[in-house]
């Protein structure tokens, strides 16, 4: 029974709000963020660095958010995230800088200002003077970074190789020790947490048009599981199936089982079941099974 066609149209709303949702500012930078994460947790000697990220921390009279700190006796290593796809460009005194992407160009705030500010109130946070901080702003996705931007403004891949390279000790084991618990004991508790939030939109979304895709393409989509499981089946069993895949009738894999033995000189011919006892089976057919060469012939 075919779908009304409007049916058709079910899948495009959840796949459209999909669609929209990933190349959102909040998505992209939840991929950027996550990219960075997984990448420092993996590769970084936890003996050594102490990841901490997705950090809301109080500042001044109010709060500020971190997306990543690196604590470390090298020193704190403050890294904000972004992911881009066109070319950037813009110095380090400009307050805004430019993607052009395609036929458009977006504006958006110099964030390696934002990333000073930022350690700037985790300095006045933990006590420390701030030649003992890295800023670094990660850029992920396909952007291309002019070279009049700050150097302190890295992909994700350069990103673990500069903070490999700063090997001067810039804080004693207590301090680091120190930093490290102050950043921990300070972090605000969220009464809900946008990540897990936004995970459960995504969760619903993806639900959503897994199931109107499912409601639209049912026939198809029972079509292919059967065809898969009959070649999972006929792989499995081959004796079962015919050289061209269709199924043998349970007749057909009864006779199989037969052993027939038929007498050229006499003409008699006598099949019988593996357990022994004689199959009742015309003498024609007893005769073909025996001739085909599966069975016993003499």
């Amino acid at each position: 029974m075919n779908a009304h066609p409007l049916v058709h149209l079910i899948w495009l709303l959840p796949l459209a709000a999909l669609v929209i949702y990933v190349g959102s500012p909040r998505m992209t930078g939840t991929i950027a963020l996550a990219r960075v994460r997984r990448l420092l947790r993996s590769a970084l000697d936890p003996r050594k660095f102490t990841v901490l990220d997705d950090l809301d921390l109080p500042a001044g009279g109010g709060t500020m958010h971190a997306d990543v700190v690196v604590v470390s006796r090298c020193g704190i290593f403050v890294i904000d995230t972004m992911h881009r796809s066109g070319k950037i460009s813009g110095t380090r005194v400009q307050a805004r800088w430019a993607e052009r992407r395609w036929w458009r160009t977006l504006r958006f705030d110099n964030p390696v200002h934002a990333n000073a500010l930022r350690i700037e109130a985790l300095a006045g946070l933990l006590n420390l003077p701030i030649s003992r901080f890295h800023g670094y702003v990660a850029v992920s996705g396909p952007a291309r970074l002019q070279d009049s931007l700050p150097d302190n403004l890295v992909t994700v891949p350069q990103l673990l190789a500069r903070i490999r390279s700063e090997n001067r000790m810039l804080l004693e084991a207590d301090e680091a020790d120190r930093a490290l618990r102050v950043l921990m004991d300070s972090a605000l508790e969220r009464p809900w947490n946008p990540r897990r939030r936004w995970y459960w939109a995504r969760l619903a979304l993806l639900v959503l048009f897994l199931t109107a895709a499912g409601l639209t393409y049912h026939e198809e989509i029972t079509g292919l599981a059967a065809k898969l499981q009959h070649q999972a089946d006929w792989r499995m069993a081959p004796e079962n199936y015919h050289p061209d895949g269709s199924a043998k009738s349970d007749i057909e894999r009864w006779e199989d089982r037969l052993v027939c033995s038929y007498s050229a000189d006499t003409g008699r011919c006598a099949c019988y079941e593996p357990a022994g006892g004689r199959a009742e089976i015309s003498p024609e057919r007893c005769r073909e099974l025996a001739e085909r060469g599966s069975v016993l012939k003499r």
